[in-house]
């Protein structure tokens, strides 16, 4: 673009064209970016679920002297603590040796109140010694598991995700328009064409994603290991959740992002092709947990991409986009 500069005597400043590498170097960046913000987002609540699988066992060794036998009291007693599952104790000579199980974090109530408890038992308590912890190893299939299966975890997984494309996403096409360069309108096409359009699309890329998952199980002998196989074991209240967050507000958000960010700045460069290509398989690489369905995931970010691009308006790619995670996300939870 031709800008005029008067300074004396007219000259022409010639602006740098954005080039294919520059573009799709800042369209991952802000993808990195967004991710970066759902990762932060479920940190905690991961770290706190993991850690609340976890069981775990504390040995301590108590100095009694010849105190009476009260072990029965001091078992009666501890079982009755919150955090505890199971309690054992054994007398050895002058020491009484206890051992605490417990599921997630250490009760630490009942150890510390255990001294207080044994005096009030009739225990000379002089001093204790040799504490240490006994992790229990759980196997690492079942945590996961337990981390897709999680209500809390789902919602808010989905939820970090979809805010952050969706924000990282409207913020890019506002700033753009701010800065004189506008990207392609979100929705200039007529509505009736474009709900047509999607609902055509997403009708098709359901049909060809299950005959993509029948191909896949044909050639392996089985179905492909996914995280979304957690569906069956998930309670009622995961399940609305899914297809709430994954079948309404994923196409609102992923569309904004992949569609009307990242194939928007492409167009508006002229790269309308490379930018359909660019733009499905970073959507692709997006879904790298599900790793199986990548190409078919590419094929679906290929049609939405054309889809929006043929009819000017995301309401066609988020139409298509929510008719596919709708009957997939019901078919995994009514199958």
């Amino acid at each position: 673009m031709n800008v005029e500069v008067s300074s004396g005597q007219n000259r022409t400043i010639q602006e740098r064209p954005d080039s294919i590498w520059r573009i799709t170097w800042e369209v991952n960046l802000y993808l990195a970016l967004a991710l970066g913000i759902a990762v932060l987002g479920l940190i905690p609540l991961i770290s706190r679920s993991v850690l609340q699988q976890n069981d775990g066992a504390t040995e301590l060794v108590y100095l009694v002297g010849n105190s009476p036998h009260r072990e029965d009291k001091v078992i009666a007693w501890e079982k009755a603590q919150p955090g505890v599952d199971k309690f054992a104790c054994e007398r050895r000579g002058e020491e009484l040796w206890a051992r605490w199980s417990y599921h997630g974090s250490t009760p630490t109530n009942a150890i510390n109140g255990t001294p207080i408890a044994m005096r009030k038992f009739g225990y000379e308590l002089s001093g204790m010694r040799g504490m240490r912890y006994v992790p229990i190893k759980h196997d690492e299939f079942d945590q996961v598991k337990h981390v897709l299966t999680d209500p809390i975890i789902l919602a808010t997984s989905l939820l970090s995700t979809q805010l952050g494309l969706g924000f990282i996403g409207w913020w890019r096409i506002r700033a753009s328009a701010r800065k004189g360069k506008p990207l392609p309108a979100l929705f200039a096409g007529p509505v009736g064409r474009s709900l047509r359009y999607g609902i055509l699309a997403g009708l098709g890329l359901f049909a060809f994603g299950w005959m993509f998952s029948m191909g896949v199980k044909s050639v392996l002998g089985h179905f492909p290991p996914s995280p979304w196989d957690a569906t069956k074991a998930m309670p009622s209240v995961t399940r609305v959740m899914l297809l709430i967050f994954g079948g309404f507000g994923a196409p609102i958000a992923e569309e904004i992002f992949f569609r009307g960010y990242v194939f928007g700045v492409f167009k508006r460069s002229g790269f309308i092709a490379t930018g359909i290509i660019i733009s499905a398989a970073m959507f692709a690489m997006a879904h790298f947990s599900d790793i199986y369905n990548i190409p078919a995931i590419f094929v679906f970010g290929v049609t939405m991409a054309w889809v929006y691009h043929r009819t000017g308006s995301l309401a066609a790619s988020m139409t298509a986009h929510a008719i596919n995670n709708c009957f997939a996300i019901l078919l995994l939870v009514l199958g």
